[in-house]
């Protein structure tokens, strides 16, 4: 019943036109649903009652997301030319420090 369950779920996917290589099972849970009720007859005019109980599958399909390069483009113009060999750590450390300062506020 799963597997019918979710190949159906899968043909849903398809007509709402979902990527089918980013598909992934996001949630499947079994819950209770309605229940019949029957009797069985018993000794001296009594009767038991008897369910038959059903249960509802849920099954829930997600879009993996694809995750994007972190690499910046910079164009030639934006690009500021790199110093050679002699390199300033305590500019580079209030440079730093600065950022901090500006993103807390």
């Amino acid at each position: 019943m799963v597997a019918k369950t979710l190949k159906s779920a899968e043909a849903n996917a398809k007509v709402k036109k979902m990527d089918e290589n980013r598909l992934y099972v996001q949630e499947i849970k079994a819950d209770g649903g309605p229940s019949l009720k029957r009797y069985m007859p018993r000794s001296m005019g009594r009767a038991d009652v008897i369910l038959k109980r059903m249960s509802h599958l849920t099954v829930v399909l997600g879009e993996k997301e694809i995750p994007v390069s972190s690499k910046k483009i910079e164009s030639k113009e934006t690009k500021e030319p790199k110093a050679k060999g002699i390199k300033f750590p305590a500019k580079e450390k209030k440079q730093k420090q600065a950022a901090k300062a500006a993103a807390r506020s």
